[in-house]
């Protein structure tokens, strides 16, 4: 089973039609247990199985595990006798992009910084209902995402909520969108991914979920030309867009499954 073959329920449950197949593979293994805490005993590992909607072979395979507590998924993988997935060097960050140049000092401009950050809602921003401000922050993660070379993140949602949590807390722009919430009772982000794959019309990027989440772009631009697009009305630029990206992949393991980087990206 390959890393996209695993599905979990959209609109209303996280498991759903859950996994099916030819049994689970060291990959698959890997994403259905990565919400564990190790060390756990076998029935945590059926229990896990079972909630994810694993098919019956795969349940009594490990059903059938010698009882002992397993320290990590490596350790489980062992105790089958199944390969571990194979690690790919993860490929070297991009230089940073340096921010725009200061402006010659003056009297900041209403709702921003001196630097000119965003400081609250102002302007277009303002005025925009929360479908248009779930497609613009949609569109510039995604965009952000591509500009890390990721190719895919994790279906999983406590994970995804986890790291948009932290993106969006630390980010100096969050206040420009006030209906978008990413609190520990409501958090927006799954919103975002599955309204951006359904949304019709012109879009300078979006989010496929087939399997799995993966941002791409929608036009036939440089990066940092979309970036710019995507932020122009809230006045957001490139560079901040980055900066949500990567607080939000700081918080996702590669080694546990739970972000892809593009095969030979630079």
């Amino acid at each position: 089973m390959t890393w996209t073959e695993i599905v979990v329920a959209d609109a209303q449950s996280d498991r759903g039609e859950g996994l099916r197949g030819e049994g689970l593979g060291g990959e698959g293994l890997r994403a259905v247990l990565a919400e564990l805490s190790f060390p756990a005993p076998v029935w945590v590992l059926v229990a896990q199985a079972h909630s994810w909607g694993a098919d019956a072979e795969s349940v009594d395979m490990l059903s059938r595990l010698p009882t002992k507590d397993y320290q990590g998924v490596d350790d489980v993988l062992d105790a089958l006798g199944r390969p571990r997935p194979a690690k790919r060097p993860r490929p070297p960050e991009r230089p940073p992009v340096p921010p725009p140049p200061a402006a010659s000092p003056g009297p900041a401009r209403p709702g921003a910084a001196p630097d000119g950050t965003p400081t609250r809602p102002r302007g277009a921003a303002a005025g925009l209902n929360k479908a248009a401000q779930h497609k613009i922050v949609g569109e510039g993660l995604a965009v952000g995402l591509l500009a890390l070379d990721v190719e895919a993140v994790t279906i999983n949602r406590h994970l995804l909520e986890s790291a948009f949590a932290h993106a969006w807390g630390g980010w100096t722009c969050s206040p420009v969108f006030p209906q978008v919430r990413a609190g520990a009772e409501h958090n927006d982000i799954l919103a975002i991914l599955r309204s951006s794959a359904r949304r019709k019309g012109k879009q300078i990027a979006n989010w496929s979920t087939e399997g799995e989440y993966s941002p791409r772009l929608r036009v036939s631009s440089t990066l940092d030309q979309a970036g710019l697009a995507v932020g122009k009305p809230a006045g957001i630029a490139y560079h901040q867009w980055l900066a949500l990206a990567r607080a939000f992949v700081s918080q996702l393991d590669e080694e546990a499954g739970a972000i892809r980087y593009r095969s030979g990206a630079p």
